[in-house]
């Protein structure tokens, strides 16, 4: 996570001086970071995902998408980082889903990305049949890193 700015501004000096983020000049630039030994980085990676972006748009329409119970993105996809394998799914979403605003959604944040998101829905009956099976598929997405935008982890792992 980068961002650039003109003048070092107080808010910028402090959070440097707590170890939040790094700086490096580049031409006549400063460009800043969250380090990522920083120990809220992850809270910070959250926050981020769920005011900007899919997520911030996920929670905006969250009445017009239906009953939505948990919708997560996956840690690679909010670091903007390739995934490992092309079914790698970067939205999975749980509840009683209106396909054609989800997609609505997806289809706008593809075009701002330029690249295509992998997205799952799910009902709540279909998440809970897959975990007492220990789906694969379902396994596969559990494992790897996320970022809850909607929900509760509990939700999720039940």
């Amino acid at each position: 996570m980068i961002w650039c700015a003109k003048p070092a501004t107080r808010e910028l000096a402090r959070m440097e001086l707590l170890n939040m983020v790094k700086k490096e000049p580049r031409g006549n630039r400063l460009y800043y970071w969250f380090r990522q030994d920083y120990v809220y980085y992850a809270d910070l990676l959250s926050l981020v995902a769920k005011s900007t972006g899919l997520g911030a748009a996920l929670i905006k329409n969250r009445n017009r998408l239906g009953n939505v119970v948990v919708a997560m993105l996956s840690g690679r996809f909010v670091r903007h980082l390739p995934r490992k394998s092309p079914s790698e799914v970067d939205l999975l979403i749980v509840g009683d889903i209106t396909q054609p605003e989800l997609v609505s959604l997806v289809r706008a944040e593809e075009a701002r990305r330029e690249q295509t998101i992998n997205y799952t829905p799910m009902t709540l009956e279909e998440i809970r049949f897959r975990r007492t099976r220990h789906d694969p598929f379902l396994a596969d997405i559990l494992v790897q890193s996320r970022v809850l935008i909607i929900g509760d982890e509990q939700d999720l792992v039940g």
